[in-house]
């Protein structure tokens, strides 16, 4: 009995010794495990790098920033010519967007005076629905795919806008072309605003080069994607601007419709997708957009209920709502500008307005360089927004007491808002 109790107790204590033995070696072989896939992950990111260059991407960044530029101009050209043929206010020495604002022998023919404000609201009223029918559907399509960014990869993020804008840029030419009703101006932009339009390929653009940069390249990778952006609000708004001085606009519209085709084939051929399997075929394209599903937008405002230090997550909530105000004041104003500046007592036409706007992101493009240098500790107060608001308030003054050009430009220090925010 005493023998028999003893080795019991003896076989429980190897037992156990075995245990502990085997519970430690469990232990390490997930830690060996972890940090195999620590590995594996780093060793992938680093991969991924190499055979993934970030710069990939800025070519299709520059044709999308390209069309969103250039499109304002010319599309408010083209409505306003296109009112003014049906109201015969045209002036035939030029395609450009004139009225009888320059013409010192009938500034006081009061009918022509009637007819031009009939313009100005025709267009306001056509610009108005063209916002709103686009803006809905773009922001729905912005936060789903967004939202879905992560599980479905980068590339559709690309390649919806240009398939959107392809459509577009084809019912444009053909109603250019073939004098389509107004309903068609507002169909292209239901379109644009479904497949996600310039807001969708440039938050794809960023995650690419997120995915392709470590903490360090990361903020002169962006500040060379800014530099390109930069770039494609000077040039291609004054060769539209003296293009449309003495032509019509089958060609601007033509070129802008290359130039997004000749992006789609870029995106499909050469373009690798930085986050999942990089498979070139367009049916894997359509499997990646069945992936998308609604859940993952449920997360996205929890980002405004993380308690964070220092008021941070008051100042994050102050400043995304300031951001969405004042996106709906420049709602309005993107669709009155034009006409403010083509009528009396300025009386602008395509090439003036371009040679403002290129103006105004010159400046935009000189004060950023400056503020990126700019290392002090209100960088990251909320001075900056602060001034920028103000600066912003005095433009609009500026602009609606602007009876001269040089007033308008002095009022145009309202880039200075934008670099602010």
């Amino acid at each position: 009995m005493f023998l028999s109790y003893h080795k019991n107790k003896k076989y429980y204590i190897n037992e156990k010794k075995v245990n502990v033995i085997y519970k430690a070696r469990k232990k390490m072989e997930l830690a060996n495990t972890s940090i195999v896939k620590s590995d594996q992950n780093n060793s992938s990111h680093q991969q991924r790098q190499i055979l993934f260059r970030w710069w990939i991407v800025l070519p299709i960044v520059v044709v999308s920033m390209t069309t969103a530029t250039t499109d304002p101009i010319l599309l408010n050209d083209l409505m306003i010519r296109r009112y003014q043929t049906e109201y015969g206010l045209i002036n035939t020495s030029s395609p450009s967007s004139e009225t009888a604002c320059s013409d010192e022998d009938v500034q006081n023919n009061s009918q022509i005076v009637e007819l031009s404000i009939k313009v100005q609201k025709s267009v306001s009223r056509l610009n108005i629905i063209m916002a709103g029918v686009g803006a809905l559907p773009a922001v729905l399509t912005y936060i789903i795919v967004g939202a879905n960014s992560d599980r479905i990869g980068r590339k559709p993020l690309l390649i919806l806008p240009c398939i959107g804008r392809i459509i577009r840029f084809s019912i444009l030419l053909a109603l250019v072309e073939l004098n389509l009703s107004d309903v068609w101006l507002i169909i292209s932009n239901v379109i644009d605003g479904l497949f996600g339009s310039n807001s969708v390929l440039l938050l794809g653009a960023i995650a690419y080069i997120t995915d392709c940069t470590t903490d360090k390249e990361r903020s002169r990778a962006m500040l060379l994607e800014e530099a390109a952006v930069a770039l494609t609000r000077i040039f291609p708004l004054l060769g539209i601007g003296f293009w449309l001085q003495k032509h019509g606009y089958t060609l601007p519209v033509a070129i802008n419709l290359g130039i997004n085709i000749a992006a789609l084939i870029y995106i499909f051929i050469l373009q690798p997708e930085s986050r999942g399997e990089n498979n070139r075929k367009i049916f894997y394209f359509i499997k990646q957009l069945k992936q998308i599903r609604l859940s993952p937008i449920r997360g996205t405002y929890q980002v405004f209920l993380i308690k964070r230090p220092r008021n941070d997550q008051q100042s994050i909530i102050l400043l995304t709502l300031t951001q969405i105000m004042l996106f709906i004041i420049l709602f309005g104003f993107v669709s009155i500008h034009p006409l403010y500046l083509y009528g009396k007592p300025l009386c602008f036409n395509a090439l003036d307005l371009a040679i403002l706007t290129s103006a105004q992101f010159s400046l935009m493009i000189f004060i950023s360089i400056i503020l990126s240098l700019w290392q002090t500790r209100f960088t990251n107060s909320l001075l900056l927004p602060l001034i920028g608001i103000l600066l912003y308030i005095i433009h609009l003054v500026f602009f609606g007491l602007a009876h001269t050009v040089w007033f308008l430009y002095l009022g145009k220090i309202k880039i200075i808002e934008w670099i602010f925010q």
